[in-house]
């Protein structure tokens, strides 16, 4: 449990620095460390994390990338997605092994998120306190694929703001030959970018709420392509992929409090750029949690993918005290952060404890 206290503490220790003038130069050296020390411990993990064994049988079995690309054929041996399966083939053709994908995957799947942030100027030491609420441990040691395929949809925003069609496109793609739910993404480029009123945005979360009682998975499985609708049917069938708890729990009282903060504070927080694209992937979140209930999985990994658009809304929360005032919720937000880390770690310590690295 230690590594991760002092993990967690750095965090919070370092997200203070937001509510103080900093020199530039100090800041980004900051930043970038901290950054990079997440990488190395979520990137170096040994035996560590509910993904560790799946992926290390898949890698053995894996041939070089030369046999993989002479016989295409044999992606379909593979359950995993054909982006993923080539980027571990060539990682073993250059005689790398599972330790260096979970490396390069962690490297590229928190630099790329956070260039993202950047890009959006957001409270950057602030926004890595979220990202150990909203994405960390999901993305880096549960759901690998998957986290890579968040980082390149969230970089791709910026080509809904561009309005540069063909080239969301193209990174969604790529995205969705990491993870297959990244494909569900296309659609966003003509709705997300909008200013929709605080009535829809209610009228939308009632209306997906009663969809929490119909199992509309068969619909889905009909309208959808056949390679999704597979995916989809596998999540909705299974006896175990199919379980589902209370439509009501903390992580979507949670979503429901921000969502509300949100809405009363709608036409100060609609002065900050950029928040309406964020506030609408995250009542996304909310709107799927519900409208997919019946579908576990598949419920669990699109709101995961959309999730992470707490951290932007959050932060422009945030933005509406003054810097003085700043502290305050940033003391809230670390205590919180700090009991659910410890907290998710503690629940899932025949996982995560002890926790191995090959490189400390």
């Amino acid at each position: 449990m230690f590594p991760y206290i002092i993990i967690i503490l750095l965090v919070v220790v370092c997200s203070f620095l937001d509510c103080f003038n900093l020199n530039e130069k100090a800041r980004v050296f900051i930043i970038w460390s901290l950054l990079f020390i997440l990488v190395l411990f979520a990137g170096t993990r040994f035996e560590t994390g509910n993904d560790w064994t799946e992926y290390t049988k898949v890698f053995k079995q894996l041939p070089e990338a030369d046999t993989m690309l002479s016989n295409p054929a044999l992606f379909a041996l593979f359950r995993m997605e054909p982006g993923y399966i080539l980027f571990n083939s060539i990682v073993k053709t250059f005689g790398g092994t599972i330790d260096t994908v979970f490396f390069i995957s962690a490297l590229f799947t928190v630099f790329l998120l956070f260039g993202t942030f950047k890009h959006y100027s957001f409270f950057c030491f602030l926004a890595v306190l979220l990202y150990m609420r909203y994405g960390y441990l999901q993305t880096n040691t549960m759901f690998v694929r998957q986290g890579i395929a968040i980082s390149i949809f969230f970089y791709s925003l910026r080509y809904i703001q561009y309005r540069k069609l063909v080239k969301y496109v193209l990174l969604v793609l790529v995205a969705t030959s990491f993870h297959t739910s990244a494909i569900l993404t296309l659609p966003f480029y003509f709705i997300i970018d909008r200013q929709y009123s605080s009535k829809v945005v209610v009228l939308l979360i009632i209306i997906s709420f009663g969809l929490s009682f119909i199992d509309i998975s068969k619909l889905l499985a009909v309208i959808l392509p056949n390679f999704i609708a597979q995916h989809i049917t596998a999540y909705s069938e299974s006896e175990v992929w199919g379980e589902m708890g209370g439509r009501f729990n903390f992580g979507l009282f949670e979503k429901m409090i921000i969502a509300t903060l949100c809405i009363i504070y709608r036409d100060r927080l609609n002065r900050i750029p950029n928040f309406n694209l964020f506030f609408n992937l995250f009542i996304l979140s909310i709107i799927c949690y519900f409208s997919f209930f019946q579908m576990y999985i598949f419920q669990q990994r699109l709101s995961m993918l959309l999730q992470i658009a707490a951290i932007p809304v959050l932060i422009s929360l945030v933005r509406l005290v003054t810097k003085r005032q700043r502290i305050y919720p940033v003391i809230l937000l670390s205590v919180f952060i700090m009991f659910f880390f410890l907290n998710f770690i503690h629940k899932s310590s025949t996982i995560y404890i002890p926790y191995k690295s090959w490189f400390f």
